[in-house]
């Protein structure tokens, strides 16, 4: 059993305790602490997605890299007429995250790689069997996404078409000064970061515009590479990294490190 307190983990986006990774925590006897950094909203301009998804049936893939991709992209019209079509793409989803939330909303989901990550997407793609090269390709993106995909699809020989679905946008935590104080005091076990976004957001809000502040305060927990190569730049090289980009598998990886640090046996 984890201590009677509960350790405390701080949570950096809006995180109902309703909500996957948070119910996952509870289940393990944490105490998760929602601490919103970024909000998301649509992009400024739709119209090449729903363009795009106007001719979603000459595209063969159509590629998921988060769950706000999904979401973005699955709620507007002609997505919905568009997948109503017997001629629809394969659906590959980055990890296993974003796997869940297609198959939340019920879409099969065709490849998904062991890691999360844009060359082992594209890896996955190449070896399930399914043609690539010479193949047209949808990716709903965020405004900020790295052009990691973009090349190694291209590489790959695909023609990646990639509208803007959604966009982060940084807002100051309105819990940051008890946030601050907490981690000071030592009230603070872990703080949970699951996007680069998030990351970066809660560095602009931080003493010196880094996360250097974390370190040695609390354990720092990524959910996976590319949220750990930006914790890194800004100071706060992670203490956990789950070999499985989920929820399950963060949540797991944090209290196993919280009980070993606290020498209570779980």
């Amino acid at each position: 059993m984890m201590d009677p307190r509960g350790p405390v983990v701080v949570v950096t986006r809006d995180e109902r305790v309703d909500d996957g990774f948070s119910r996952a925590l509870v289940a393990l006897g944490a105490r998760p602490v929602s601490l919103q950094t970024i909000r998301v909203e649509p992009a400024e301009d739709l119209a090449p997605l729903d363009a795009a998804l106007d001719r979603l049936d000459t595209f063969e893939w159509v590629v998921f890299t988060s769950g706000h991709g999904v979401d973005a992209t699955c709620v507007r019209a002609a997505w919905r007429t568009a997948w109503a079509r017997k001629i629809r793409p394969r659906i590959a989803a980055v990890g296993a995250l974003t796997k869940a939330h297609l198959e939340a909303r019920g879409l099969d989901v065709a490849v998904t790689p062991a890691r999360a990550s844009a060359l082992d997407l594209v890896a996955a793609l190449e070896s399930s069997g399914h043609r690539v090269s010479g193949t047209r390709v949808l990716w709903p993106r965020s405004e900020i996404a790295r052009r990691d995909l973009f090349d190694a699809l291209g590489r790959a020989g695909a023609s990646v078409v990639a509208p803007v679905a959604y966009r982060t946008v940084p807002v100051t935590p309105p819990g940051l000064a008890t946030f601050c104080r907490d981690l000071e005091t030592g009230r603070i076990d872990a703080v949970a970061f699951l996007s680069p976004s998030s990351a970066r957001a809660l560095a602009q809000s931080m003493p010196g515009g880094t996360l250097a502040w974390l370190a040695g305060r609390a354990i720092v927990a990524s959910i996976g590479p590319a949220t750990t190569e930006t914790l890194k730049g800004l100071g706060a090289p992670p203490d956990v990294e789950p070999g499985e980009r989920s929820a399950g598998h963060l949540a797991d990886a944090i209290c196993t490190v919280l009980t070993a640090r606290r020498g209570v046996s779980s």
